[in-house]
């Protein structure tokens, strides 16, 4: 596998400027396999009660929700979150999260509102621009699908770091080395022959401390970037300027990710109950923990999540720790077709062994 410490080994995509994405209209939208669906209120996620109050002194969350210090409360008859206790800062309340997206949160059918957790479309977090995730390999911009705020005890990599965003490029030839013109603070060849601003910026970007930058295996680089809750209160920063060419093996997939994707506010679903919460996922014939088969997952549970239950069809990536999310067309994001993708918040090498080639580790390990 090869490793780049930053991006003077040269950066790696082209896509175009990304337009303005779908005007996402309805309230709250359910994915399926052939894509999305208006629905009702999501049945069976929450508990009866008010909606959450929750606190934390470190955060500045717009919406004045930030890391859990409890869970919210289960309804009558079901068993509280478990607590799941590691090296990193003791015991911890633990629940699964289904993740929705849509401009209009409604309340399940106990009443209670979700939380809101971030948003899904082409701008991106409140980061220095400088250091938007490029790729290795030609020095394009990726695209942001999404940034996803953590409840407490998924931030796995510090109470600082309340939220990740997420990029992803597409690129056919993503295990290749740098293009021989980034040496020289250049990129992808520009057909007028002038001057153009994606240079400039490309000589001037650095990496993020806290990028992890990874390939899928089939044909695709995803950046995974921690952010502290400046970063992510902080105003959105649109995508620098796209080279005015495509490389060898890139390919525009803007209007695919226009017309598939799930653009809007993100909120996050408490699930009651998921046996799963805080337990890494585990196929039958591996099992060796506490992870069990919940057959009727698909009526139960929504595809789109943070922790418990697995939703891929495809089956358990090996490896995966409890503290992971599963999403599909986030922001456009896409993997294999339409497979579900799995990140690991809990290991530098988040796509886990999909990844061959290409592993971009942050300054501070996890």
């Amino acid at each position: 596998m090869k490793e780049f410490s930053g991006f003077d080994d040269g950066i790696r995509r082209c896509f175009q400027q990304f337009t303005d994405p779908v005007n996402c209209s309805w309230s709250l939208i359910r994915v399926g396999r052939a894509g999305p669906v208006p629905s009702a209120t999501p049945q069976g996620h929450l508990p009866a009660g008010r909606a959450p109050t929750l606190h934390d002194p470190d955060s500045a969350h717009a919406h004045g929700l930030a890391p859990m210090s409890a869970p919210v409360p289960p309804p009558p008859g079901v068993q509280p979150p478990q607590t799941a206790t590691d090296e990193r800062g003791g015991a911890a309340p633990v629940q699964a999260f289904d993740i929705w997206a849509g401009s209009e949160p409604e309340p399940d059918d106990h009443g209670l509102q979700p939380l809101p957790a971030g948003w899904a479309g082409p701008d991106g977090p409140g980061i220095d621009k400088r250091t938007w995730p490029r790729s290795p390999r030609t020095g394009q911009p990726m695209m942001h699908c999404f940034t996803l705020w953590l409840p407490e005890a998924y931030r796995r990599r510090g109470r600082d770091l309340v939220a990740v965003s997420v990029f992803q490029w597409n690129d056919d030839l993503y295990f290749q080395d740098p293009l021989p013109c980034l040496a020289a603070g250049g990129g992808p060849a520009d057909p007028s022959g002038g001057a153009h601003p994606f240079r400039g910026q490309l000589a001037q970007s650095v990496r993020h401390p806290q990028l992890c930058l990874a390939d899928d295996g089939v044909d695709n680089l995803f950046a995974m970037v921690w952010l502290t809750a400046a970063e992510f209160d902080g105003p959105r920063v649109p995508r620098p300027d796209a080279a005015p060419a495509l490389a060898d093996g890139e390919h525009d997939i803007t209007r695919t990710m226009q017309r598939y994707g799930v653009f809007g506010e993100l909120w996050l679903y408490p699930r009651y109950p998921d046996p799963n919460a805080g337990v890494p996922p585990q196929e039958s014939w591996q099992r060796t923990g506490s992870y069990v088969d919940v057959p009727d997952r698909f009526d139960r549970f929504h595809d789109e999540h943070l922790g418990g239950s697995v939703m891929s069809p495809n089956g358990i990536r090996a490896g995966l720790s409890a503290w992971y999310f599963e999403v599909n067309r986030l922001g456009g994001m896409s993997h294999g077709g339409d497979e579900d993708l799995a990140f690991d918040l809990d290991n530098d090498a988040f796509l886990g062994d999909l990844t061959s080639k290409v592993l971009v580790l942050p300054d501070r390990p996890v």
